[in-house]
Formats: structure tokens, C-alpha cells, sequence
């Protein structure tokens, strides 16, 4: 299979575990954080991992964003603690949920590889099955939905921002 190809796969998606290193923080979610880029150095530095950035109660405090990170503008601190708590109070997150499935549908999902009409994480992984294969595809946020994540047109949450996503697909 190869960029421009048509594909016809079955899957099922669910909401993963966010197990990010500080290389997944800084480039998923600190990337997407306006003004706050130039922060990557410090957390890299300091290993900020998703289980750090997340303890805005012992780990990701004031005092530690000011004196560890440097950060001495008030109102820039508030902000980087504000968005790390926006990860945790999301009760949209539910590990294991099923957000969306060709079962579910009763239809298969076809699509050219590169149009753009699938994420990321599935355009990569597809492109290198064999037919008939079956995959297991775990996707972190920057190759999924990303900050936005994914409404219905209503505005019910399909899948919540930085959600980390898992696949288990076969290519028909």
C-alpha cells in the first residue's frame, strides 16, 4: 500500500492512557500552548513527564513554575498551571471508551492514504500493513485530534483534546 492508494479498513478507536515522556509534554502538548513554547529547554531539563504536569498540587506549584522554571511573569505562570489542570478536570476522558467504531457504523471506512481524510497515526500505520493484516495503533494527540480533539456538530465531545487514542485495525 502506498501514499495515493485507496484503502478499506474495519476498526475500533478508544481513549488511551496519556503515558507521555517530556519529549511527548514538550512537542504535544507544550507546543500547543501559546506563549509558552520557549518553556521546552526547562522541561526537558527537569523531565516534566505528563504524571508531573498533571500534580498542579506537589510537583507543578507556583513556586516551582517561578524558581525552577524561571517563570517570573505572574500571569504566564497562571496560564502553564491552568492548562496542565485543564488535562485532569477533563471528565470526558474515560480510559477504554469506544468513540468510534466500523461496527458500530455497520460500515467499512475508506479512504486514500495521504488525502488527509484520516489522522495522522492512521495514514502512517496503514501505509505499511499488508491486506488482511491486523494492528493495534496507538496514537498520541499530535497525531490524532490534537488540542481541539473532536465534536459532533452539536458540540457533544467525541473525543476530548490531547486525548491519546488506540486503534485495533484491520485492513481489508
Amino acid at each position: 500500500v502506498s501514499p495515493g492508494s485507496e484503502v478499506e479498513i474495519e476498526y475500533e478507536g478508544t481513549l488511551a492512557i496519556r503515558d507521555w515522556n517530556a519529549h511527548d509534554v514538550v512537542t504535544c502538548w507544550l507546543s500547543q500552548q501559546q506563549g509558552l513554547e520557549a518553556l521546552a529547554p526547562a522541561f526537558l531539563e527537569h523531565d516534566i513527564t505528563i504524571d508531573k504536569l498533571v500534580d498542579t498540587d506537589t510537583f507543578l506549584t507556583p513556586d516551582f513554575v517561578t524558581s525552577t522554571l524561571g517563570i517570573s511573569n505572574k500571569i504566564q505562570g497562571k496560564k502553564l498551571i491552568m492548562a496542565a489542570k485543564r488535562l485532569t478536570t477533563n471528565n470526558d476522558y474515560e480510559v477504554g471508551r469506544v468513540f468510534d467504531s466500523s461496527a458500530q457504523r455497520q460500515a467499512t471506512y475508506q479512504f486514500t492514504l495521504g488525502s488527509g481524510k484520516a489522522i495522522r497515526a492512521m495514514d502512517l500505520a496503514v501505509s505499511t500493513m499488508q491486506q488482511g493484516e491486523r494492528a493495534r495503533i496507538v496514537a498520541r494527540a499530535d497525531y490524532a485530534y490534537g488540542k481541539d480533539g473532536l465534536r459532533r456538530s452539536n458540540g457533544d465531545v467525541v473525543v476530548p483534546p490531547f486525548a491519546t487514542l488506540a486503534f485495533e485495525v484491520q485492513l481489508l
